[in-house]
């Protein structure tokens, strides 16, 4: 594939599971403005960070600028190359539920218990670390 004024490259980059076994996808994505040579001039980037068990699809990203970030200069071949920068993401699948409306019934009731527990002045429920992961999957794609 050649690359052409108006590209995006992109780099990724996964986070190791933290306690409850969710890891994060932190990606970036620079413009080409152009190309001299063997010289590509790049837009300042672009960064979005997600969840690994719930990715976007790339066109969904929600891109954000950050408050600095300077264009940059790079060889031709280190961005064709896949040495700094990559042409097209390569995102997991989503994570799937065995039974998703089981989880969501879990979620509530321990919610319920949580509330119950609070008023009465007692203690929280306390949670495994597979409700912990998919609450956290549940949380993340319906925050109601």
């Amino acid at each position: 594939m050649a690359l052409t004024i108006g590209d995006y490259v992109c780099t990724q980059s996964t986070t190791q599971p933290d306690k409850i076994g969710v890891a994060w996808i932190y990606v970036t994505r620079r413009q080409v403005l152009a190309i001299d040579g063997t010289t590509v001039s790049l837009s300042g980037q672009e960064t979005a960070d997600f969840p690994e068990h719930s990715p976007p699809s790339p066109a969904a990203i929600e891109w954000c600028v950050p408050s600095y970030s300077a264009p940059e200069e790079a060889s031709l071949a280190a961005v064709t190359g896949g040495v700094l920068y990559q042409l097209a993401l390569t995102l997991p699948a989503p994570y799937t539920f065995t039974d998703e409306q089981a989880a969501i019934d879990a979620r509530n009731l321990h919610r319920n218990h949580k509330f119950v527990n609070k008023k009465a002045g007692k203690a929280q429920p306390e949670l495994e670390a597979s409700q912990a992961f998919d609450f956290h999957v549940l949380d993340h794609r319906y925050p109601w």
